[in-house]
């Protein structure tokens, strides 16, 4: 691989935009190629991280390297481009059955760090009712505003001259072995950043990619008072001024990319079960996760064909997992540095039968 050479990114997401942050950080030159003609999963996510994860309250892989890490990173950025986007606040986990509060009795004395606090109250009307439901107070928690972050890196990138609103062509691209040639431009090796659009890519159509459609909305509520996100079975997201997001539908069929009146009815009324308030509704959004099979990211350069490279996969803890992948994935690039072999596209040999 040609050291003097940019590297060539497609897609402007989460996965690109920090990606290309990180090797602009290194000193090496990037071009962002993106026609934003597909809805971005990264500016519909509501950008929430936390330690402690789905309903049996897992701590999230690698969480203890990349939440201190990502939270760095994120302030980092902030005083790069100037504005705030990273908000860190408590996610409140709500258990109300008997069952759910023994099994967490049970798996807490497994934790060492100090993420939980417990036995917290918070006085909602519907929580007040249920003498029995138990709060937790998920620490080193909150949520990025993925739109402004996005926003602001695609404005840094330009000023740099190294982004272009350009749809990527595939039969422009050829491939050698110390470089990429792309639509005439000599680039040390390209990276795809696509999302869940990686498997229309022929060279990357066997990623067992499982995508899934969500669904959030924003309400007005102005008797609901919370200092942080509220999450049974759904999340509450105060975004200020008496608004909240709520989310999101897991979704794995669907005929369209636009939201559903289902969606909102069903956010709506777990609201209101939650809460015990009615809610004023606003807005609502949709888009579709690029969740690998195994619910680990894909990333690395591709099994056979040098300098190909992928980073895919984010699923819903993009927010927490994204700039520590994308550093590893830099440093990969750079320096041949082994990649996690959790997250490495190696891993997924079975799935590419001419390796």
């Amino acid at each position: 691989m040609q050291q003097n050479l940019p590297v060539l990114i497609v897609g402007q997401g989460l996965a690109g935009s920090l990606l290309a942050l990180e090797l602009i950080s290194k000193n090496i030159e990037v071009e962002i190629i993106d026609d934003y003609s597909h809805p971005n999963a990264s500016r519909v996510a509501a950008g929430i991280y936390h330690p402690l994860i789905g309903q049996k309250l897992v701590k999230t892989w690698l969480a203890d390297e990349a939440i201190p890490f990502a939270i760095s990173k994120y302030k980092e950025f902030e005083t790069l481009m100037g504005k705030e986007f990273l908000f860190e606040m408590p996610f409140y986990e709500i258990l109300e059955s008997v069952g759910d509060m023994n099994d967490w009795d049970v798996r807490s004395e497994k934790f060492e760090l100090p993420f939980i606090e417990e036995d917290l109250k918070i006085e909602l009307p519907a929580l007040l009712k249920n003498s029995r439901a138990k709060v937790l107070k998920q620490n080193y928690s909150g949520y990025l505003d993925t739109n402004v972050f996005l926003d602001l890196s695609a404005k840094y990138f330009a000023k740099l001259n190294s982004i272009r609103r350009e749809t990527y062509v595939h039969g422009d691209l050829h491939v050698h072995d110390d470089h990429v040639v792309y639509a005439a431009r000599k680039y040390k090796c390209i990276v795809f950043c696509t999302g869940n659009s990686i498997t229309d890519n022929p060279d990357f159509a066997f990623l067992p990619m499982k995508a899934s459609k969500g669904e959030t909305i924003i309400v007005r509520c102005d008797d609901l008072k919370i200092d942080g996100i509220l999450h049974q079975s759904i999340f509450i997201q105060p975004l200020g001024d008496g608004l909240f997001r709520l989310g999101a539908t897991f979704i794995w069929i669907w005929d369209d990319e636009t939201p559903s009146q289902n969606a909102v009815d069903e956010l709506m009324q777990k609201f209101k079960t939650i809460t015990g308030f009615d809610a004023e509704f606003v807005s609502a959004s949709a888009g579709i996760r690029p969740s690998a099979h195994d619910r680990r990211p894909y990333m690395g350069e591709h099994p056979t064909i040098k300098n190909l490279f992928v980073f895919s996969g984010l699923g819903t803890k993009g927010v927490l997992l994204g700039p520590l992948l994308s550093k590893q994935l830099a440093d990969n690039i750079l320096n041949q540095t082994p990649l996690h072999p959790e997250a490495s596209v190696n891993r997924l040999k079975k799935y590419f039968p001419t390796i």
